[in-house]
């Protein structure tokens, strides 16, 4: 794991009006293969707490990260909108990283986007390391930067409708030697970062897989086109073992699927148009057409192949649609055998026998936006305390009796 996400503060989402703080690791380290236990997440809080918010906010981040006309894109905006918090009027999302190079170093990043006359603007971003601050813009504007003048004029007039990450990351594509010239300057851990963060929200059909800065032989998507209908034409091998790899996977949960299969068309000589179909004994189905379970299940082999590879990957009600036996090996294999970091939201509480047994793994969120990370009491495990509404500001504390006053006559 080259990475390890620290913590995040997220504020003005949805009913999250105040900053929330989610801590993986708050001690010192000195390689990040202490941290191994600290690699899975699960948060927990009643329907309405903000749980899907904070996932709403890993999404925002890494698309306003990696994505430079992002504000200005009209569906953006009113996504953006509609899960504003109404009376903070910005997004305020902080994150704090770590990256293991000869040490140990802590990276800061900060970015505040707020809502005006009808707009959104990146009010402020900050990047640092180890407490250094390396450049920090406000409105749209260099206060502080290590940078070279002659590459700061490139960002002229596009900072107040984009991050200086995903504007640098558009330059990146064009011009790869510029990386080079990046490294002296501390600025390529964000880039490589920010480009392997991966939300899934549980509303979603399909979702965004991250695209590295760095070249991947492995990668057969085409970038701008959907990753699902669209194959690079000398990839097509790699997309055919990913395919094989995705249908044993499905099968795992549904041993009745036969198979996966794909038509695909030639455009311009360069990449595949391809349409993917479900195959059962006697008949196929277009997967775009299948039913919200097996696309759940599609997201989640794409979203856990970015997991193992090192990803940070945020799932929202990761329990919907999977089996309890399933869900508890999903996310057993994610703690014991990937290299990346898991986040995931749920109501499930089968996983916390085996969560309990990590490092900061389990977080309640309350109905007035406080996160209490769990700890041990007694011999009382997460689930009892849960469940018996022992957790602060919690409202489970209740019993069977409490529904005959609904449903019975007095």
């Amino acid at each position: 794991m080259k990475f390890f996400l620290s913590e995040i503060k997220l504020a003005g989402i949805k009913n999250i009006k105040k900053p929330i703080k989610i801590v993986f690791n708050d001690k010192k380290v000195l390689s990040l293969e202490e941290l191994d236990k600290n690699n899975v997440k699960a948060i927990y809080g009643p329907n309405g707490s903000g749980k899907s918010a904070i996932v709403h906010g890993f999404d925002v981040l890494s698309s306003l990260l990696v994505e430079n006309d992002y504000l200005l894109n009209s569906h953006n905006k009113n996504y953006l909108y509609s899960i504003l918090n109404r009376k903070s009027k910005n997004i305020t999302i902080q994150i704090k990283v770590l990256h293991e190079e000869e040490i140990v170093n802590t990276y800061n990043y900060e970015v505040v986007v707020g809502f005006l006359e009808g707009e959104f603007y990146v009010l402020l971003e900050k990047y640092s390391k180890d407490n250094k601050t390396l450049i920090e813009i406000n409105n749209g504007k260099f206060i502080n930067a290590i940078i070279p003048e002659n590459l700061k004029e490139i960002f002229n007039n596009k900072l107040e409708k984009s991050t200086f990450n995903a504007l640098l990351t558009n330059m990146l594509k064009e011009n790869n030697g510029l990386l080079e010239t990046l490294n002296g300057y501390s600025l390529t851990p964000f880039l490589m970062f920010f480009s392997n963060i991966m939300a899934m929200l549980d509303t979603s059909e399909k979702v965004k897989e991250p695209y590295s800065i760095l070249k991947d032989n492995n990668d057969f998507r085409i970038e701008e086109k959907d990753s699902f209908k669209y194959i690079k034409a000398d990839k097509l091998e790699v997309y055919e073992k990913d395919l094989k790899k995705k249908e044993m996977f499905l099968k795992i949960f549904k041993p009745e699927i036969k198979g996966l299969s794909y038509d695909k068309k030639l455009v311009d000589n360069s990449y595949y148009e391809v349409s993917e179909y479900v195959l059962y004994d006697d008949y196929m189905i277009l997967l775009e057409l299948e039913s919200t379970g097996i696309k759940k299940l599609i997201n989640l082999y794409a979203g856990f192949k970015h997991l193992d590879k090192g990803g940070l990957l945020i799932v929202d009600e990761l329990d919907s649609h999977i089996n309890d036996i399933y869900l508890l090996k999903l996310i057993e294999f994610s703690s014991l055998y990937t290299n990346g970091q898991l986040i995931f939201t749920t109501h499930n509480t089968s996983p916390m026998t085996f969560l309990r047994t990590k490092n900061n793994a389990i977080d309640f969120l309350t109905m007035d936006g406080k996160l209490i990370s769990w700890k041990q009491i007694g011999n009382y495990s997460p689930a009892r305390l849960y469940q018996a509404g022992m957790i602060e500001n919690l409202p489970f504390n209740l019993t069977a009796e409490d529904f005959i006053r609904v449903f019975h006559d007095e």
